[in-house]
């Protein structure tokens, strides 16, 4: 039972710091010093939503793994994380010095299909 609730609790933890970094404005320390941490630039902060989304695949499959069979989590997961991806890219007209990016939406969505290759591969 505890397990179950440390990979929930893990899951939305780093939920929460993601959309934090995807609707804080974007003159905000944190979010300068993340996209300067990663280079700076559109391409590094593209492979920075790949890894952000699959590594959020991964974590939320393992949570709802604890719940439900692979078949219906990895299912659940995938739908979800995309939707997340989506909502928070949208939600970025409304703050400050951020704005929606067609690059880091597809960057969300290879994000999630990595992830879900990767587990679909070690499932056989």
């Amino acid at each position: 039972m505890s397990r179950r609730f440390a990979a929930l609790g893990t899951a939305l933890i780093l939920t929460l710091v993601a959309v934090l970094l995807m609707t804080l404005p974007g003159n905000s320390g944190i979010v300068l010093a993340s996209s300067r941490a990663l280079g700076g630039t559109e391409l590094t902060d593209a492979i920075g939503h790949v890894a952000l989304f699959a590594v959020l695949t991964l974590v939320w499959y393992r949570a709802a793994r604890t719940f439900v069979n692979d078949r219906v989590a990895l299912s659940v997961v995938v739908i979800g994380v995309v939707i997340l991806g989506i909502t928070t890219e949208l939600s970025q007209r409304l703050v400050p010095e951020r704005g929606s990016n067609i690059v880091d939406l597809v960057a969300n969505g290879l994000g999630v299909s990595v992830a879900w290759a990767l587990l679909r591969f070690r499932r056989g």
